[in-house]
């Protein structure tokens, strides 16, 4: 009876706390801008506006700086409550009653602050909106003596891991020859602050959930190459050695984006799509994976052949493994299928597989033999053919000539023409038959004969033979 009348107790001062934490948050408000510039060791002011509750006294403002774990208090009006770094540099500009604007003098960092009356009433807790938890005041890196050009960083903008398995983020960067004894960090990407996700002199000093999971990569002095294990979310980081000199400030907010599948890619096979048995051939399985370290494995379902790996940098943080084994084939096998496992670091497997089309030798002798005959009778054809189309032009062309040289002799025309009103003429030789297409072309053509004309000093006279005719020579 006693228990159950202390746990009730225990309730009811539970629920109580609670109503007042929640009826002391309500009608707070802190209104302030996203984030504000300013330069080194200059003085920057953060305006500020509130309001509380109508039946509220006095209001007590603080200031505070972010930080994942504690409330760091940077003005308050007990200096011992405020952080070494801000006592006699931080004070309220009073420009009303609702006025909580804050004046922070020779700023050397970016940081972000926040206002409030206690631990459990700040812009921070009231707030579920990013944007208006906090304010940002940046300070450029590049001032002074400090020089962006004097570092650098390289990575890939974005990479692929599988979920449950490791990633790898390949990062050169180079720095100053006077600097030396910094601390390699990598960053997670928040609107608020600088969650660290590796440390490599504290490894320890990172956000919980990455502890044990975040390894550098490489033995170069200049290398920032980074290992994440059991990857289950996307993740945006980038790396650096401060708050201040780091890729997202040195090269305009540059940082990797990793994206997560659920399901690994399927692997790819090449080799002879034919095979003649017992021809050796060789076969290859390939898979892109982004774990150099800890590279998948591959298996083949013939486990009597032996197979050789080869590691291929594709750049980017992308590097693919190949499995090659040489295999002769035997007829028997054809038809059958040849397959290529994937293992990953988190047991999860893909397969790809090709079936095996084997031909025996002697039906490759076979469809040389027919190919062979094919190709010769064709090429026989070809060439009777063309001997055939030759002959019949040439005959053609003979032909077409010797038409042309009877018809010039057949119109062959000798006539004789004599004087006194008579005409005597005749053709030479006898008539013949001639085809219609020399006929057209006699009727198209103009025959020029020789025309004799008796001597001017004949004259006609008649002969005893009424068929004869005979010349006279007259004396002129």
């Amino acid at each position: 009876m006693a228990q159950h009348s202390f746990l009730g107790g225990l309730y009811l001062l539970l629920f109580t706390q609670g109503c007042f934490c929640n009826k002391h948050g309500d009608g707070w408000t802190f209104t302030f801008p996203q984030s504000i510039t300013a330069e080194r060791r200059s003085d920057v002011e953060i305006p500020c506006t509130f309001t509380a509750p109508s039946d509220y006294g006095e209001v007590r403002i603080l200031w505070y700086k972010y930080r994942r774990t504690g409330y760091s208090i940077v003005y308050s009006t007990h200096p011992s409550e405020v952080l070494p770094e801000y006592r006699n540099h931080t004070s309220l500009i009073l420009n009303g009653t609702d006025s909580c604007s804050l004046r922070i003098r020779r700023v050397t960092k970016t940081a972000w602050y926040y206002p409030g009356i206690s631990e459990n009433i700040t812009a921070y807790t009231l707030n579920n909106d990013e944007t208006k938890k906090a304010v940002q005041v940046q300070v450029p890196v590049c001032s002074d003596n400090i020089t962006c050009k004097d570092w650098e960083f390289k990575f890939p903008k974005s990479t692929e891991a599988l979920k449950g398995s490791c990633v790898e983020i390949p990062c050169k960067f180079k720095y100053p020859d006077n600097t030396q004894n910094f601390t390699l960090f990598w960053y997670k990407k928040e609107l608020i602050g600088f969650p660290k996700v590796f440390n490599n002199k504290t490894s320890t000093n990172v956000e919980e959930k990455y502890k044990g999971r975040t390894f550098l990569v490489g033995n170069s002095l200049k290398n920032c190459s980074l290992r994440i294990n059991n990857v289950q979310e996307k993740e945006e980081i980038y790396p650096g050695i401060s708050e201040e000199i780091n890729s997202y400030n040195v090269h305009k907010e540059r940082f990797c984006r990793v994206y997560v599948i659920d399901s690994p890619p399927a692997p790819v096979m090449e080799g002879a799509e034919q095979m003649i048995e017992n021809e050796t051939v060789r076969i290859t399985c390939s898979i892109n994976h982004t774990c150099a370290s800890s590279p998948p494995s591959i298996t083949w379902n013939k486990p009597d052949l032996e197979a050789t790996t080869r590691h291929e940098d594709l750049g980017k943080g992308i590097w693919r493994l190949h499995s090659t084994i040489t295999y002769i084939p035997s007829y028997r096998e054809d038809r059958t299928q040849l397959e290529c496992t994937v293992t990953f670091p988190n047991n999860k497997t893909s397969r790809q597989f090709i079936t095996l089309d084997v031909t025996s030798k002697k039906e490759k002798y076979k469809n040389s033999l027919i190919i062979g005959g094919t190709a010769g009778f064709m090429a026989l054809s070809i060439i009777v053919l063309v001997g055939i189309v030759c002959m019949i032009k040439r005959r053609r062309r003979f032909s077409v000539q010797t038409e042309e040289e009877t018809t010039q002799e057949d119109i062959k025309i000798s006539e004789k023409i004599t004087m006194d009103n008579v005409l005597y003429g005749k053709f030479d030789g006898a008539p013949e038959q001639i085809s219609p297409r020399a006929q057209e072309r006699r009727e198209k053509t103009i025959v020029y004969t020789t025309v004799e004309f008796p001597p001017a000093n004949h004259i006609l006279k008649a002969s005893k033979n009424t068929n004869e005719t005979e010349y006279a020579q007259l004396n002129i």
